[in-house]
């Protein structure tokens, strides 16, 4: 079996039922690392959102890569990448993050390999026989390579839905939430200043990344957030340098959140924040 993941992982939707044009995976939810690594080498041809003018509709954030048999797989709903269009990837780098950006009912990865193109018109091929993975719902032992538990199987061999993260906000006021709304409407949002973290400020806050160097308010108040979590990220100065990137991955660790990297560094982004704030 060749597969996405690094651990164990759950199928939640097979290839082909009621015309699923990939198979749907996922890590979350301590069933295992949600880091996503490539399963074909090739070039990639495509990172960011299949929709940019509508980012809750489609595949979200995705990453496609063209492999040496003219196949085109596409990795679907991520929380964010680690590589750009144009690189060389290999099978097995780290090269992206799950996620449940786009049309999606919770965190999980869509993948699919289409021949000879990735538009819609392109044939999806049976990505489940391809790389070995078992093509019905249920946890996959990773190391075994065989399905161990298919309690999620109904009498009709009918998968559920994907677990949905419905993001359980705790709607309680913080002046360190109030800060945080004051430093993103400072970059052009116009979040109401209320003090509690709710969608909306999650949706402005997932624009964002802290990778290495970053320097700047919103860079400040992560390292303030870390550190009164317990996490180990320097001077608080504003600059996240290499103490402030070990204290996000030991956080990402602690929430098993992967840890992909970009820049030799992991980075903060995409669901890490709402982790952050309510977990």
């Amino acid at each position: 079996m060749i597969s996405p993941y690094l651990k164990n992982f759950t199928v939640t939707q097979p290839f082909g039922y009621q015309g699923h044009r990939g198979i749907d995976l996922s890590a979350s939810f301590g069933v295992g690392d949600t880091t996503i690594i490539c399963v074909a080498g090739g070039q990639c041809v495509y990172t960011g959102w299949e929709n940019p003018r509508n980012q809750y509709q489609g595949y979200g954030l995705c990453v496609v890569i063209k492999d040496n048999q003219n196949r085109y797989w596409i990795y679907a709903h991520l929380s964010k990448f680690t590589i750009g269009t144009g690189d060389i990837v290999q099978q097995g780098q780290a090269i992206a993050i799950e996620g449940t950006t786009g049309s999606s009912t919770g965190l999980h990865l869509h993948l699919e390999c289409r021949q000879g193109g990735w538009a819609q018109g392109n044939v999806s091929l049976n990505v489940a026989d391809i790389l070995g993975i078992p093509n019905r719902t249920g946890l996959v032992n990773n190391t075994q390579n065989a399905v161990v538990n298919q309690s999620q199987v109904s009498a009709n061999n009918a998968p559920t839905a994907a677990q949905t993260n419905t993001y359980n906000f705790k709607y309680i006021y913080s002046d360190k939430i109030k800060e945080l709304q004051q430093i993103l409407n400072s970059k052009g949002f116009t979040l109401v200043e209320d003090g509690l973290f709710g969608i909306n400020t999650l949706n402005a806050l997932r624009k964002y990344t802290i990778e290495i160097n970053d320097s700047g308010t919103l860079t400040r108040w992560t390292q303030e957030i870390l550190a009164q979590k317990g996490y180990n990220v320097g001077v608080i100065d504003g600059l996240a340098g290499a103490q402030t990137m070990f204290g996000i991955e030991q956080f990402q660790r602690a929430k098993n959140l992967g840890t992909a990297k970009r820049n030799n560094y992991t980075y903060l982004g995409g669901d890490d924040w709402y982790y952050l704030i309510e977990g």
